[in-house]
């Protein structure tokens, strides 16, 4: 179960039969109930992983294993449903929003999609370690390769690989990748 209280409303996600999940909102001053989702479709997986909701920019962005439910947040009302079938991900891991849209973290890919649910990007990636998001860019961190793409078109801007035993970590404003073997350092800045 998670809660929320955002805007005046109270919302409350919960799983029931399969571990289908649904939000109700409630006002949460009278105590009104607003609205109820249908049940995801898809929310089920072998894991039972219960998948968090996001309230932001008067959306309510539910996330669930195999989809990415974008509502009204005010009324219940779906403005879209990507699967990840579309975006090609695989089963959701975990998710982050940035200012362009939302980044989706699956088992076989990196997916964008904006807050309309249409699809920016997707990125082959299966092992990312670390990832930072600039205004202008995401920035991928794998065992063997680092991947710049734009935020807002999706275009792979670069992809560089590096030999396994080098270690890696960003900066945490995400500018700065830092590149270090032994007592050797290199930095690549955007």
């Amino acid at each position: 179960m998670q809660d929320a209280l955002a805007n005046n409303i109270f919302y409350i996600k919960a799983s029931g039969n399969l571990n289908r999940t649904i939000i109700k909102a409630i006002d949460a001053k009278t105590g009104a109930d607003i609205f109820e989702t249908e049940k995801a479709k898809n929310s089920a997986d072998i894991a039972k992983a219960f998948n968090p909701f996001i309230v932001s920019k008067n959306l309510l962005i539910d996330i669930v294993s195999r989809g990415i439910y974008i509502l009204n947040a005010k009324t219940g009302e779906k403005i879209s449903y990507t699967s990840t079938k579309d975006l090609r991900t695989g089963t959701i891991k975990f998710s982050e929003l940035y200012n362009n849209g939302i980044i989706i973290f699956g088992t076989k890919a990196v997916g964008v999609i904006d807050y309309k649910g249409n699809i920016i990007a997707n990125v082959p990636a299966k092992n990312v370690k670390s990832f930072a998001v600039t205004e202008h860019e995401i920035l991928l961190l794998e065992s063997k390769s680092f991947t710049r793409i734009d935020a807002k078109s999706g275009k792979i801007l670069e992809t560089f690989s590096f030999k396994k035993a080098a270690n890696v970590a960003f900066s945490p404003s995400g500018k700065t990748l830092a590149k270090y073997k032994g007592k050797s350092i290199t930095l690549i800045q955007q």
